[in-house]
């Protein structure tokens, strides 16, 4: 229990978030039922041991009994540290999906900075140090000093099997009241870190490890009859009528997707944030933007589908990491490359991080180049190559492309551990300064390369889409239940848009899996193939967006938005937009679409 409050407040003091002792001391105490819980699981085998000595004294059962605790000591404070700096860059506790990044180590290492891994490492070890003092301390002599004068072998048979059984009748409920753990008790504050806090991070992995299997043939969202949810689905994806405004001067226009890393809606003018893209926010100028714009994920391995595919995230299980269902999702690039398009994915690290690698390949783009394609062909960050760069790199593949061409460039200075061969300025009082500095730098290298794309012959019959593949924590106090911290831009640019559309914001509700199906219909193509997108361009198109977050979803509608959690009997955000909100409806068809995303998801 000792290492359990430590590590708490270790938590909960690493994500700056201004709480007060107060707040953290309720966070504790609403946390004891799940660190009961996993105190008397961890006991189990070392208890198994210390039974064994007083029934058969020995050194050797001691030492296997103290051997295991330091394993165990280990493994937790890793989950704990892993947990604490996930949610400190993601705003979400750690889970399977996030743990399979660890298949490849490197990944890890790159994309933490150094003093980061330096106070995990250090942690462990003083985690593990600190349990070897007390158990030495404590329950070596406590061993010693027992001196068992009975020696009926009943009596003690009796005694092991009662504390195991103890063990098991109490420390499985995590207390003597009895199922505390269902979640719903943790849920005391408006924070949602100091929610989060309340749940023991082995316990929480644990327990979503073991229904992780269950959970890739099993619907866990199903709250209504199939014939209901299909019916609420199909009134929000049904027209009037099929339509479409035509805002290109050709159908057969060369395109080039560039998705920003971890941009958000919140670092640029035109989208209602800060000025910390004013080359971007120009773009927005002389381009079509959409500033009610948001991300169906949050990590990187999800957003991708989202843009290419207009498959959303899942929540519980990603689809990129489960090869037999990537290969049924549609893309872009294939329905281009049927009519005679050139196709590329560029990347300046590696592209097997987060699977993408296994994404792009599946889905057959004709070249896929990431920084081992490319070996020394630009300067080298920890990550992989800089933006600048990587935008000279990238402008001289477009250069030598076979039109009409359809290219993607994935950037990657904006991601952690945010560095990038310039000085980092103070821009906020926030500790998200090292991550402003980064969408500066990547603002600019879209500058350069915008000022060189400009002169060259393609550059007329070309039409750029910017997007972000997720968003990410600022400087504005947001958390992942509100609809802000998703917010990210999209911004359609070119000169193949007609005058008319030029310098147009469209601020109507819609999300990533919008995007395709508005470019095919865009190009008199089909796009039925993308069941979860709606074409942005047609006026009859009812605008909504749905958004999922560590154990709960939200959705956003023209008359306001709703947020819920799977621990929580209530909605924990509501947003009007004058007053038009029924949250009763909006929650129907938020529920309908995460049931009918899942059952998707199961039947590929």
């Amino acid at each position: 229990m000792i290492l359990f409050l430590l590590l708490k407040v270790f938590f909960l003091l690493f994500q700056q978030i201004g709480i007060t002792w107060i707040e953290a001391a309720r966070a504790i105490f609403y946390g004891l039922p799940t660190d009961i819980a996993m105190v008397f699981l961890l006991m189990i085998i070392p208890a198994f041991f210390i039974s064994l000595h007083f029934l058969y004294p020995s050194s050797n059962f001691q030492r296997a009994a103290y051997y295991f605790f330091l394993f165990e000591t280990v493994i937790y404070s890793l989950v704990a540290y892993t947990e604490t700096g996930i949610y400190y860059e993601l705003k979400t506790k750690i889970n399977i999906p996030y743990l399979l990044h660890l298949s490849h180590p490197s990944e890890v290492i790159r994309t933490v900075s150094g003093y980061l891994f330096v106070i995990f490492i250090s942690g462990i070890v003083i985690c593990t140090l600190l349990v070897s003092f007390l158990f030495k301390k404590w329950v070596f002599p406590l061993l010693e000093s027992v001196n068992l004068n009975i020696n009926p072998d009943r009596l003690r048979f009796a005694a092991f099997v009662f504390i195991v059984s103890l063990i098991f009748l109490i420390g499985k409920e995590g207390g003597v009241k009895g199922n505390p753990l269902s979640g719903r008790n943790t849920f005391f504050s408006k924070n949602p870190c100091l929610n989060e806090a309340t749940v023991n991070p082995l316990w929480g992995f644990g327990v979503q490890a073991l229904n992780y299997k269950k959970k890739l043939t099993e619907n866990p969202f199903v709250v209504m009859e199939k014939e209901e949810m299909k019916r609420t689905v199909n009134s929000l994806y049904a027209v009037p009528k099929d339509t479409t405004v035509h805002f290109m001067t050709t159908s057969r226009p060369n395109i080039v997707f560039i998705i920003l890393e971890s941009w958000s809606a919140q670092m640029i003018k035109a989208f209602g944030g800060d000025n910390f893209a004013p080359f971007t926010d120009s773009l927005c100028r002389s381009g079509i933007y959409f500033s009610q714009f948001y991300a169906n994920s949050n990590v990187s391995d999800q957003g991708i589908p989202a843009v290419l595919s207009g498959y959303p995230s899942c929540t519980e299980n990603q689809i990129v990491n489960i090869i037999f269902k990537t290969h049924k999702m549609p893309a872009i690039n294939q329905e281009l490359e049927k009519i005679g398009y050139e196709t590329a994915f560029y990347y300046g690290s590696n592209l097997s991080y987060g699977n993408i690698r296994l994404y792009v390949e599946d889905k057959k783009f004709q070249k896929i180049v990431d920084e081992n394609e490319l070996g020394n062909s630009g300067k080298l960050t920890s990550l992989g190559i800089h933006d600048k760069d990587m935008a000279k790199i990238f402008l001289g593949e477009l250069n030598h492309a076979k039109h009409p061409f359809f290219y993607a460039w994935f950037t990657v200075s904006s991601h952690s551990p945010y560095r990038i061969p310039e000085p980092y300025r103070k821009r906020t009082e926030s500790s998200q300064n090292p991550y402003i500095n980064t969408i500066i730098y990547a603002d600019e290298a879209l500058k350069l390369f915008f000022q060189e794309a400009r002169k060259q012959p393609w550059y007329n019959n070309t039409l750029f889409v910017l997007v972000s593949d997720h968003s990410h924590a600022t400087h504005k106090p947001y958390w992942p239940h509100q609809k802000e911290f998703h917010q990210i831009p999209l911004v359609f640019f070119g000169n193949v848009i007609k005058e008319e559309f030029r310098g147009k914001n469209i601020d109507k509700v819609f999300s990533q899996t919008d995007i395709v199906p508005t470019l095919l219909r865009q190009m008199d193509l089909p796009s039925h193939r993308y069941i979860f997108g709606k074409n942005m361009m047609n006026p009859y198109t009812k605008p909504f967006a749905f958004y999922p977050f560590s154990r709960g979803c939200g959705y956003i509608t023209s008359e306001g938005t709703v947020a819920t959690a799977e621990w929580m009997k209530d909605t924990i955000e509501v947003q009007e937009n004058k007053g038009k909100l029924k949250v009763a409806q909006v929650k129907q068809e938020m529920y309908a679409l995460r049931q009918w995303l899942y059952d998707d998801f199961i039947s590929r």
